[in-house]
């Protein structure tokens, strides 16, 4: 039977894990970090994102956590830069949600944990090797004990 690894738990690896649990397949994820992280590396989800959140029931819950944002400016030096309007996208998602990146992994991981997949937090990839076309993963564990 083969088997995911997934490395790393921040949206996109929880969001491969929901997928790949939706669809039945077997998988494990790992990150190095004993815990989720408690701040944001981005400032909105896309459109396309809460598309993909839809496929998984969970758009509902990311847009009711988060607030909806048809239109973002940048701007510097007192000069606008960018312009996004998402108003006229053909989508049924025409906006981005503002959300903190720990909100969003919260729900994915809390869904993940509703369907028993649990995220193996502490745990480092070390090394990988492919042999007689099968993939051997070395692990670390927050003990610094190898895992395999």
């Amino acid at each position: 039977m083969k088997k995911v690894l997934i490395v790393g738990a921040g949206p996109v690896g929880l969001i491969i894990g929901c997928y790949l649990n939706k669809y039945g397949i077997d998988f494990d994820i790992i990150d190095k970090n004993t815990h989720s992280t408690t701040w944001s590396k981005a400032l909105s989800v896309s459109p396309a994102t809460i598309k993909a959140f839809h496929g998984l029931a969970l758009a509902g819950e990311l847009t009711a956590q988060g607030k909806q944002v048809q239109s973002i400016y940048a701007w510097y030096k007192n000069r606008k830069f960018l312009h996004i309007d998402n108003r006229h996208l053909p989508t049924c998602y025409p906006f981005h949600v503002s959300i903190p990146q720990p909100r969003t992994e919260k729900i994915l991981e809390t869904a993940l944990a509703e369907a028993g997949q649990l995220v193996k937090r502490g745990h480092q990839l070390v090394s990988w090797r492919r042999e007689e076309g099968r993939y051997h993963v070395s692990l670390l564990d927050d003990a610094r004990r190898a895992c395999s």
